[in-house]
């Protein structure tokens, strides 16, 4: 499994190389109007391990492709998504639509996987972001599902049942709850929503 796992990240590594770039002035904008600076993004490196700037073109199923020289497309902050130490997906989160994204290859679940993982074995609770720009506002810190809340049940059912959510925002924990009630028995509100 890891030597695929090795292949995978060194996959993703080459397509964050080729297609992305340093962020524009329009990024560094996109970020600022979420509160996000580039000094907190730098300050959580170790959580927060590639943020970048891509165009790139928005597909059916949640997924992107990046956009070649001539096509249309859409400017994008491109994040890595690691699991198990090796980085697993890119995710663009769309300058239009920052409340959006859309993955790559398709294969991340979240943002802070190893978060949710580490959470569980330990027994501690993890804070759960609506969105990748809540998760980065918040220096990478808990985790943000890649999925749709329908697909989150069977996306973590190598986790065991120990975990405690807290989710960001009321709404977000009421959709959690809704969604993850048959496979964890607790989601809080976190005290920082």
């Amino acid at each position: 499994m890891s030597e695929r796992r090795a292949q995978i990240d060194e996959a993703v590594n080459a397509a964050y190389v080729r297609h992305t770039g340093p962020l524009p002035p329009a990024g560094r904008a996109m970020l600022r109007q979420h509160g996000i600076t580039l000094a907190s993004i730098e300050a959580a490196q170790d959580s927060v391990p590639g943020v970048s700037w891509a165009r790139v073109v928005l597909q059916v199923g949640g997924r992107f492709a990046f956009a070649a020289p001539g096509d249309e497309g859409e400017e994008a902050l491109i994040l890595v998504a690691h699991e198990r130490g090796y980085a697993i997906d890119l995710v663009a989160v769309p300058a239009a639509r920052p409340e959006t994204w859309h993955r790559y290859f398709g294969l991340g679940f979240a943002l802070g996987a190893d978060r949710m993982t580490r959470a569980a074995y330990l027994g501690r609770s993890v804070t759960m972001h609506r969105n990748p720009l809540q998760w980065l506002k918040r220096g990478g810190q808990g985790a943000c599902l890649l999925l749709s809340l329908d697909d989150v049940p069977e996306a973590l059912d190598a986790l065991p049942e120990k975990i405690v959510v807290m989710a960001d925002d009321a709404a977000y924990g009421a959709a959690l709850q809704a969604a993850m009630t048959v496979r964890f028995g607790e989601i809080r509100l976190a005290a920082n929503g």
